[in-house]
């Protein structure tokens, strides 16, 4: 399952799960087959995993990216 952000500033933003449910990784599959970063809670790539249904997958995503952009300005570190 994929989910696309589209902003100005980092331009697309592409989300993937596997299957029925699970974790949320950023970007989709890359051609070696490994997943791209898993997403943690607090918009960061450590700590508390995220983890999603197909009905709360899009919700999930939409409030990761806001979590991470509120955290990359507080933090003056890059999007990804």
């Amino acid at each position: 399952m994929i989910h696309t952000i589209k902003t100005r500033t980092h331009g697309t933003v592409t989300f993937f799960m596997n299957g029925n449910g699970g974790y949320v990784y950023l970007e989709t599959a890359n051609r070696s087959g490994t997943l791209g970063k898993q997403i943690c809670v607090g918009g960061d790539f450590t700590g508390s995993t995220i983890s999603a249904t197909p009905e709360t997958f899009a919700k999930v995503c939409r409030k990761w990216h806001k979590q991470r952009l509120a955290a990359c300005a507080e933090y003056d570190m890059p999007y990804a």
